[in-house]
């Protein structure tokens, strides 16, 4: 699958199934951002697979309006298989989630 041109925003990507979604989608050609809140582990995936990042709690209202302002206009939002869907994080923009 081609995801060329495509930019991708994958929640807690930090680590585990988020970090192994975004490299897929790294590799299948999307521009991958990844969110979580441990900055130090989003620093070190973005620079092992290659992807960019933004720290950010996906629960609180005010940091994921600054992170879906930033990457807009993202196609697909994926969202971590262990957590809730972001506030409303499908609205401004089409988006899959994944659980």
């Amino acid at each position: 699958m081609s995801l060329t041109a495509k930019k991708v925003l994958v929640t807690g990507g930090g680590s585990g199934y988020g970090k192994g979604i975004a490299s897929v989608l790294k590799n299948c050609g999307a521009e991958v951002w990844i969110t979580g809140r441990n900055e130090e582990k989003l620093q070190r995936t973005a620079a092992e697979i290659g992807v960019n990042f933004r720290r950010a709690d996906a629960a609180s209202p005010a940091e994921w309006d600054s992170v879906t302002t930033s990457s807009a206009p993202a196609k697909m939002t994926l969202c971590s298989p262990t957590m809730e869907p972001p506030r409303m994080a499908w609205m401004p923009i089409s988006s899959l989630a994944l659980f």
